[in-house]
């Protein structure tokens, strides 16, 4: 049995189930798109256990995503819906579950989401609505022996993701950045340099450098003014 209990302003329920058959904890891997193969090294990793101590019960969706991203040691990311729509808590019971039937079960008991593999890196994205920024052609990106926080200001102050963003109705530089406690340092650097690539492109290059790390991007409105945010909440 799989739940969602929503969380935040709206308060809503959603209850989603799915029915096991001969196994204790089976969905089809339809859930995952197919369009790019699935690299032996990544796949390995996606069939492996989860550690028995390991529960994502009452954990909210964006922890349940970014928390086995990070665990499954396959770099990746996730673009969620506005932040008003996502706030859901993951209650599941799993049967030794491998990272694969994890993702899968996200994505099956909420449907407006899928995890697909590129290059390597596992992206959680909407199915509809997806934000047409991560489209955003990046001509340039070059940054070395930089950190997290580094590459994500870099990132902002490319003038073709400001001149995207203010084209998509984003407030950019000339709005009060809402601090985060996500955006703190970390030792670990990374060098970067590539060409014609777009933002989501470039934010899963960022991810395989590291090795293992997770983005996310979000927006919001806030104030009657529209934000987006980048993210390393695992790095």
């Amino acid at each position: 049995m799989l739940n969602f209990l929503a969380a935040g302003k709206l308060k809503r329920i959603v209850r989603f189930a799915v029915v096991l058959t001969s196994l204790i904890f089976s969905i089809s891997g339809s859930a995952q798109t197919t369009d790019n193969p699935v690299p032996p090294a990544v796949d390995s990793k996606l069939n492996r256990p989860l550690p028995k101590t390991k529960s994502y019960a009452n954990k909210s969706l964006p922890k349940v995503i970014e928390d086995s991203l990070f665990f499954s040691q396959v770099p990746g990311g996730v673009a969620y819906l506005p932040k008003d729509q996502n706030e859901l808590i993951f209650n599941t019971t799993l049967s030794n579950p491998t990272y694969r039937d994890v993702f899968n079960a996200i994505v099956a008991a909420d449907p407006r989401y899928k995890w697909e593999v590129i290059d390597g890196t596992i992206n959680f994205v909407p199915v509809n609505n997806y934000p047409e920024l991560l489209n955003t052609p990046i001509s340039e990106f070059k940054a070395e022996d930089a950190h997290n926080v580094q590459l994500l200001s870099a990132l902002e102050q490319l003038p073709e993701l400001q001149q995207r963003a203010k084209e998509l109705g984003f407030c950019t530089a000339d709005c009060p950045r809402q601090a985060s406690s996500v955006r703190l340092s970390s030792a670990t650097l990374v060098t970067i340099h590539c060409e014609n690539m777009t933002l989501r492109d470039v934010l899963n290059l960022i991810a395989r450098a590291n090795g293992n790390a997770v983005w996310s991007y979000t927006e919001e409105t806030r104030a009657g003014k529209k934000f987006f945010h980048l993210n390393f909440p695992s790095w």
